[in-house]
């Protein structure tokens, strides 16, 4: 299974101009879309491009490439509520692997309603907004806003590795530098910068 197939099986019936939200490279993504993606390697290969969910514009029809991360998710799906017009439809994937399954029991419980197809070991899920579980609703947009996670001056959200705390690995390699370490450093891959 490829990410071109896994995007062929998501945008199958996306009509032009709809909204993506995680948005990957595809033929049929033309600058009339609206496209969320945060992640610059893939943001780079996309028409046009949006870097916050605070102004995901009014939509009837929105697509989702879920994440392996159910909190990142649960921001995106408040997101998408929040966007789409009375009616608008939601069309969410996920492999199977990366918690398809629980993406789908978090579009019934937000949406009240949710339909699932399988292809591609991965979970096509379209939900319709009709009425919605506002508690839900408002606990998953905080989820958006960036806040602290413990380590001051720094701000984190869900989608960045290890977004709630200090990590381990990071903890033992920053009690081993040299705490008169001077001089630029370059610090790749560098998360959300506690290094």
């Amino acid at each position: 299974m490829t990410e071109a197939t896994l995007l062929d099986f998501l945008l199958a019936d996306a009509p032009d101009g709809a909204t993506f939200l995680r948005a990957q490279p595809h033929p049929q993504i033309t600058e009339s879309w609206w496209c969320y993606q945060p992640f610059k390697p893939l943001a780079d290969g996309l028409p046009t491009v949006h870097t916050t969910l605070q102004d995901v514009p009014t939509s009837g029809h929105i697509y989702l490439m879920g994440s392996r991360q159910k909190e990142e998710n649960r921001a995106l799906l408040a997101a998408a509520a929040a966007a789409l017009t009375p009616m608008g439809k939601l069309t969410a994937l996920l492999p199977n692997d990366l918690g398809a399954k629980s993406l789908e029991k978090d579009i019934k419980a937000l949406f009240g309603n949710a339909v699932s197809t399988s292809k591609h070991h991965a979970r096509r899920i379209t939900a319709t907004k009709q009425t919605l579980d506002e508690a839900l609703l408002t606990a998953w947009q905080a989820l958006a806003t960036p806040n602290h996670n413990g380590a001051e001056g720094y701000k984190t959200a869900p989608g960045m590795f290890s977004w709630r705390k200090v990590d381990v690995g990071s903890a033992l390699l920053a009690k081993a530098l040299n705490p008169k370490l001077a001089g630029h450093v370059a610090d790749l891959g560098a998360g959300w910068g506690y290094l």
